[in-house]
């Protein structure tokens, strides 16, 4: 089903916890998303939903875009300037490594130490 009236769109996302998500979006997202909002329903989304909204404000937000993500950006792109012209870095590693970071600053308020990026040398 498509929804494309923004009407009918603005019901789905306010009530997005009465409605089931299926075997076949499921199946089709499971590596990504696992049992996270995305593919949760009922209890379990209404219980994701209100725990993200905890940390989900604009000013959460916006320490995360003014301050920590550029802090973090740099912290990679130094790195990757260490590294010599004959490695290869696995750019899933660095992208993860920083959605780690952001996640854990905006739910938890840590930071954690950085772990090295995986390299291999040709």
């Amino acid at each position: 089903m498509l929804i494309h009236d923004p009407r009918n769109l603005e019901f789905v996302f306010k009530n997005e916890g009465i409605f089931t998500k299926g075997d076949f979006v499921k199946g089709r997202s499971w590596f990504l998303f696992g049992n996270g909002i995305i593919n949760a329903d009922g209890d379990l989304w209404k219980t994701q939903r209100k725990a993200g909204l905890s940390f989900l404000n604009t000013a959460n937000l916006r320490v995360l875009t003014d301050i920590a993500l550029p802090q973090y950006l740099l912290q990679s792109v130094k790195e990757l300037r260490s590294k010599r012209n004959d490695e290869i870095v696995d750019l899933q590693h660095v992208f993860h490594d920083i959605t780690t970071k952001l996640m854990g600053k905006m739910a938890y308020n840590v930071s954690y130490r950085q772990a090295p990026f995986r390299t291999t040398i040709h």
